[in-house]
C-alpha cells in the first residue's frame, strides 16, 4: 500500500467518524411491537425516521433527534386503512410515504404526506392478484412493483405444491402495471394430491430485493441461490454475479427434521397425515436451503447481501461496490435498514432490558472497514 493512498483512507474514516454520530431511540410506552425486519425502518430526505409498526396497522414518523412527530395508519377497510399489510412501504423522492395493502385486503396503493395525510389511494388491477410484495418509486414519478398473482399447482409424487407468479412490473404512479421485468414461481405451501387444506413447506424459499435510485438499478435473489442478479433500467440489461454464499443441498434428512419440528407446533394437528406424507417423500419443490436473508443498497450505490445465522444469531454481510467488486464476510449483530452519510440505522432488540430500539451509529461501528 503506498503512503498517498494510506492518508486518503486514513482521513477518510477519521472524517467518516467524525461526521457520524451515535443515537438510541427506545419504543417503549406506546404498545409498540416491531418485527425486526431491517426493510420496516426508511429514512426521508429531511432525516426523518419512518418505521413500520405492523402489528398496529400504522407507521410511525420519527425526527432526525428521534423525537416522535405523527402516527398514521389504522386497522379498517377504509380510504387509507390498512387492512392486510406486511410492513412494506416506501418514501419517495419529494418525501410521500407509498403503503401496500396486500391480498385479502384493499389491495391498493395509499400515499400519505410526512406527516401522515392522506393524499389520494390507488386500486392495483391485475387478475389473480395476490399482493404487492415491494413498492420502489422511480425519480420520474413511475413505481417498481412486484406483485404476486396467478395461483400455480404442481404435482410431485404423492404431493401436490401450490405457488404464485411473483412478477417486478414497472406501473405508472397510479399503479397501472405496464413493463413486465422478471417473473419466478414462488412456492409456498403443499397438500396431498386431494388439495385438501395447505399447510407451509418447510425451508420456505422467497424472492429479496432492493433498488438503487441514484444508478437506477434493481437486485434481486431467490434466497436459495449463490449469485445476485442486477438489472440497470436504463439499458434494460441485466448482470449475474456471485454474491459470496455457496448454496447448501436440501436433503432428505433435513426436510423430515424439519417437519418432525413443524408438527410438534400447536394448531398444525389438523395436517398431520400430509406432513407425513411429505417426510415420508423426503423431499420439496426446492433442491437448495436458502442461504441469503437480505439485500440493501446504500447511499453510495453499494450492494449489501446478508445471511442470518440461527445458530450464532449473527449476520454475515457481503458488500457489492459500484464496480461489481465483491467484499467481505463481515459479522453483524444486525443488518442495516438505512446507509446514509456514514452512518447505519438498524432495528434491533435489547435482551437485557427487552425492549426495542433504533439504533444510529457510524457505518465503521456496524461493519468496520472493507
Amino acid at each position: 500500500m503506498n503512503k498517498p493512498w494510506m492518508m486518503a483512507l486514513i482521513v477518510t474514516l477519521l472524517f467518516g467518524c467524525l461526521a457520524a454520530r451515535e443515537l438510541t431511540i427506545p419504543l417503549t410506552g406506546e404498545n409498540e411491537v416491531i418485527d425486526l425486519n431491517y426493510s420496516h425502518l426508511q429514512v426521508d430526505s429531511q432525516g426523518r425516521i419512518y418505521l413500520a409498526d405492523r402489528r398496529n396497522s400504522r407507521i410511525l414518523v420519527f425526527s432526525s433527534s428521534g423525537e416522535r412527530l405523527a402516527a398514521f395508519g389504522k386497522a379498517g377497510e377504509g380510504p387509507g386503512d390498512f387492512k392486510r399489510w406486511f410492513g412494506s412501504f416506501a418514501i419517495t423522492e419529494d418525501d410521500r410515504v407509498l403503503q401496500i395493502d396486500s391480498w385479502g385486503g384493499n389491495r391498493s396503493i395509499s400515499c400519505f404526506s410526512a406527516d401522515g395525510k392522506l393524499l389520494w389511494v390507488h386500486k392495483i388491477q391485475k387478475e389473480g392478484y395476490f399482493g404487492t410484495e415491494a413498492i420502489y418509486p422511480l425519480k420520474d414519478g413511475r413505481l417498481i412493483l412486484e406483485i404476486g398473482y396467478g395461483m400455480k399447482q404442481t404435482p410431485k409424487g404423492e404431493l401436490l405444491f401450490m405457488g404464485t407468479q411473483s412478477t417486478f412490473f414497472l406501473a405508472d404512479e397510479q399503479g397501472k402495471l405496464d413493463t413486465e421485468l422478471h417473473t419466478e414461481i414462488l412456492y409456498s405451501d403443499f397438500s396431498d394430491q386431494s388439495g385438501r387444506g395447505w399447510p407451509r413447506l418447510p425451508f420456505q424459499v422467497e424472492r429479496i430485493s432492493a433498488f438503487d435510485p441514484l444508478s437506477n438499478r434493481l437486485a434481486y435473489q431467490k434466497t436459495n441461490e449463490a449469485k445476485v442478479h442486477i438489472l440497470n433500467l436504463t439499458d434494460m440489461k441485466t448482470t449475474d454475479i456471485g454474491n459470496g454464499f455457496s448454496v447448501k443441498p436440501l436433503t432428505s434428512d433435513l426436510v423430515r427434521a424439519e417437519v418432525r419440528e413443524m408438527m410438534k407446533q400447536r394448531g398444525r394437528e389438523q395436517f398431520t397425515d400430509m406432513y407425513k406424507k411429505l417426510q415420508t417423500a423426503g423431499a420439496t419443490i426446492e433442491s437448495h436451503l436458502p442461504i441469503v436473508s437480505a439485500l440493501n443498497f446504500t447511499d453510495k450505490g453499494d450492494l449489501l447481501i446478508g445471511c442470518f445465522e440461527e445458530e450464532t444469531k449473527k449476520w454475515t454481510l457481503f458488500i457489492l461496490d459500484t464496480q461489481l467488486k465483491l467484499n467481505g464476510p463481515k459479522k453483524s449483530d444486525y443488518f442495516p435498514s438505512v446507509i446514509r452519510n456514514g452512518e447505519v440505522y438498524s432495528l434491533c432488540h435489547s435482551e437485557e432490558e427487552d425492549i426495542y430500539l433504533i439504533q444510529i451509529e457510524p457505518w465503521i461501528y456496524r461493519i468496520g472497514s472493507l
